[in-house]
């Protein structure tokens, strides 16, 4: 592992919570985007006529106008429709590329720029399939992931923290801690006072 049990819990600890402001912004933009606005949650005002609620005046007139989600997929569709194009000055390198990408790419492209929109930022996860020895890519939501840039001048990614859940095979909810770096990835798993190693690269499901 890159680090050890101690230090890793140190470091996880310290980078979720600099990461949890980010997290309840991007929450409440995701929840805009689709359509629970703030004005769903707040108590209707009644209006108390001799001591009771007026029932002629008390109207629950609370409407959530989804114009965020508008707005954000008309950028998407602008920008996205047709989506980026490759260009290495070769004819076949632009179709191996292209290949490469896959039939998602036009959508995965959107989805980046919505992600971004609602947050700010957006992520991509690539790696080599080692049973096809394909290359695969995907999007992963933002609030999963944290980066740690260098305190220099020109900004430069040291290591990056994603954590997420998972459920193991007895119903037993996880928070999974992935520490990359830009060589090696450890892994850990935790829950309540519980923290230790898991490799999720040789382990299939989630035991203990």
């Amino acid at each position: 592992n890159l680090l050890d049990l101690i230090e890793a819990k140190r470091l996880i600890n310290k980078y979720l919570s600099f990461h949890a402001d980010f997290v309840t912004n991007a929450m409440i933009a995701q929840r805009y985007y689709i359509g629970d606005n703030d004005i769903k949650h707040r108590k209707p005002k009644k209006e108390i006529h001799e001591g009771n609620p007026n029932p002629l005046r008390n109207a629950d007139n609370r409407i959530a106008f989804n114009f965020h989600q508008l707005l954000v997929t008309q950028k998407a569709s602008y920008l996205f429709t047709a989506p980026p194009l490759f260009d290495v000055k070769d004819d076949r390198m632009n179709e191996v590329i292209a290949d490469t990408l896959g039939d998602a790419y036009a959508k995965k492209a959107k989805d980046l720029c919505v992600e971004a929109s609602n947050t700010g930022r957006s992520w991509v996860h690539y790696w080599i399939d080692t049973e096809t020895s394909l290359f695969k890519w995907a999007v992963v939501p933002s609030v999963q992931v944290y980066p740690v840039y260098s305190n220099m001048l020109e900004k430069e990614l040291k290591a990056v923290l994603r954590t997420y859940k998972n459920i193991d095979d007895g119903g037993k909810e996880w928070d999974i801690c992935e520490l990359w770096n830009e060589k090696e990835c450890a892994v850990y798993k935790r829950r309540g006072e519980i923290f230790e190693p898991y490799n999720i690269f040789l382990t299939a499901g989630i035991s203990g």
